[in-house]
């Protein structure tokens, strides 16, 4: 409205956290306000801004109007048609376009739609019709599919699911070398299964074993896999898997659950050292601004017995949890003492400019924090420890946006560091860089070599 000097004034007319942690613009159509919260659609009454109805499906993604149907391209690829409606979320049809990314929504001209992912572009529409794809989670001519045909045509259905579980012990149920069966029992609308096979922030609807409270999800794995996963019940609530004891604290899933196929084998590096070990020690740093910080510095074994030997450094960025649930000195110490990698410091790299997305990665902050890093931190590290204090001596790594973080520092000083080891999630690439780091090659002064 305007203001008494012919301005306009604006006020909030109502707040709500039901949508948000999306890429989505939420979009408007007959008195309904649809827009996502993380993965999950909520339809909001435009008016009020009180939700009418949420909903899992179509999945995370991009939407448009188009007429009266809603169109959503989701992340992993699917074209998706729904109806517009306040009674609840009801899909017409859908269209699996992709098996790849899918970052920006979808385009509509002349009774076609172009779709594009991270490596193709699409056209669809002009012919055939779209259907909707209930394969995914089921396997036929499985041993369970068979287990699964088989309850749903008798009369003593929850009998023989009781049966069933009673006979086997080990859950997720392994079929062969190569099949997993994640089973669930609730009496909820829904249940969903996240984990490594479906990467993170993605759900798939579990099946439902109709007239029955068993929730199944079929998967297809390396005979070596080791998978974490979790379930989620009626969109919001994350549960345990009571049929499996083996419980971890995920980076990526939290609370959650893991299991090995047949001819998986727990690594030997995480069984530890025999002899000496390593240390780690919080060892208080104070910037130029005067903030205080406390960083993590792993010392191999042998540091505090030979006073004359200078080790190489590596610095880790944005590495969460690296010695609880990464187990970094645990990994460090078996490689030292079976002689796959040369004795070295690491450093936990501390937050710096407040932390976060734009300190690593937007404009904001990160100059601020390679200023910090490279002009205050390394030169702490080398008065505070025996370090080899050259370049040759130096690995820069980081995993996601510690990584480019990594890069960039790496290149804006080339001087300081001879390995970058940048990666989009943790691997092996620890163990990679130490290895080159203690080489004895020597390189021409200039960009410091990647290792990915």
């Amino acid at each position: 409205k305007r203001d008494e000097a012919g301005g306009y004034l604006a006020a909030d007319a109502w707040r709500t956290r039901n949508i948000g942690g999306t890429y989505m613009v939420p979009i408007h159509h007959d008195g309904i306000l649809f827009g996502y919260r993380g993965r999950i659609i909520n339809a909001l009454d435009a008016a009020s801004g009180e939700r009418i109805w949420r909903s899992r499906e179509p999945g995370d993604g991009l939407a448009m109007v188009i007429d009266d149907r809603m169109v959503t391209v989701t992340k992993e690829g699917k074209l998706v048609v729904s109806a517009l409606w306040r009674e609840g979320y009801q899909e017409v049809a859908s269209l699996q376009v992709f098996d790849d990314i899918v970052r920006p929504p979808a385009a509509f001209a002349n009774g076609l739609f172009y779709i594009r992912s991270m490596s193709e572009i699409a056209c669809d529409g002009a012919t055939g019709s779209m259907q909707a794809d209930a394969s995914q989670g089921h396997i036929p001519g499985s041993a369970f599919a068979e287990f699964v045909d088989r309850v749903a045509k008798t009369q003593k259905k929850q009998q023989v699911i009781e049966r069933f579980l009673s006979d086997n012990e080990r859950f997720p149920v392994i079929g062969g070398n190569s099949l997993a069966h994640f089973i669930y029992t609730s009496d909820a609308d829904e249940v969903s299964i996240t984990g490594d096979h479906t990467g993170r922030r993605i759900n798939r609807l579990m099946h439902r074993v109709e007239g029955t409270d068993l929730f199944y999800y079929s998967s297809r794995f390396e005979p070596d896999a080791r998978i974490t996963y979790h379930f989620n019940v009626d969109v919001q609530n994350n549960v345990v898997d009571p049929r499996n004891p083996h419980e971890i604290n995920s980076l990526s899933f939290r609370k959650a659950f893991w299991f090995g196929m047949p001819r998986w084998t727990p690594s030997d590096h995480l069984g530890g050292a025999e002899g000496e070990k390593g240390r780690v020690i919080p060892t208080d740093f104070v910037d130029a601004r005067g903030d205080s910080h406390k960083v993590q510095v792993y010392m191999p074994p042998g540091y505090h017995t030979s006073p004359e030997t200078r080790y190489p450094v590596i610095y880790l960025n944005d590495a969460r949890r690296p010695f609880t649930t990464g187990k970094l000195d645990v990994s460090m110490d078996y490689l030292v003492e079976q002689g796959q990698v040369t004795p070295s410091i690491s450093v936990v790299v501390p937050s710096f400019a407040a932390g976060g997305y734009n300190a690593l990665v937007g404009a904001a902050r990160r100059d601020v924090y390679v200023k910090t890093f490279a002009d205050e931190l390394i030169p702490f590290i080398a008065r505070e420890l025996r370090t080899i204090q050259r370049r040759e001596g130096r690995a820069n790594y980081g995993t996601g946006r510690g990584g480019f973080m990594a890069t960039y520092a790496s290149f804006e000083g080339p001087d300081l560091f001879s390995e970058i080891a940048p990666s989009s999630r943790p691997t092996g690439t620890t163990q990679t860089t130490l290895n080159r780091l203690s080489s004895s090659r020597r390189r021409p002064h200039g960009h410091p070599t990647v290792s990915t």
